[in-house]
């Protein structure tokens, strides 16, 4: 009987083991899916990037008000240059003006607003060249290039 009952359970364990494998296939579709597409889909198109609107004008900057301790002025800058700018320093105990420039056709100096020693010589350096500032009835210096000379001063007509 042993034998029997180990036999019985080696032939249904065979019987459920098999009826457990099948080949392997296409599993079946529910009713409510959708079958797969025969061809692959067609590349999804970006949304359309919006043309972009006219630039908006913005409104110019309001001036700046006037520094009353200001003494160096920009007039003109070259032609074609697309900006130009001065800086400027006294220094009072060498009585030095320093003054750097770029792209700067005319400038001026308003010297009542310096603490120039006019008793000794003033040393004016710009962009490394040196000259020496002298007093005059105007205190102001208009100074414009020269292609030949460099910086040279403008003085009113006579």
């Amino acid at each position: 009987m042993r034998c029997g009952l180990v036999g019985t359970l080696a032939g249904l364990l065979l019987v459920v083991a098999l009826t457990g494998c099948h080949q392997a296939g296409p599993s079946p579709v529910a009713d409510n899916a959708a079958a797969p597409p025969s061809e692959a889909p067609a590349a999804a198109k970006a949304p359309a990037i919006p043309e972009a609107a006219a630039p908006v004008e913005e409104p110019p900057l309001a001036p700046l008000p006037p520094d009353p301790d200001q003494w160096l002025f920009v007039e003109r800058i070259e032609p074609g240059a697309r900006g130009g700018w001065a800086t400027g320093s006294f220094d009072k105990a060498k009585n030095k003006l320093q003054i750097e420039l770029r792209d700067v056709e005319r400038f001026t100096i308003d010297s009542v607003k310096i603490e120039i020693n006019w008793e000794h010589p003033v040393i004016l350096n710009i962009n490394g060249d040196v000259a020496e500032l002298r007093r005059r009835e105007n205190p102001t210096y208009r100074f414009i290039r020269d292609a030949k000379k460099g910086w040279i001063v403008d003085e009113p007509p006579p």
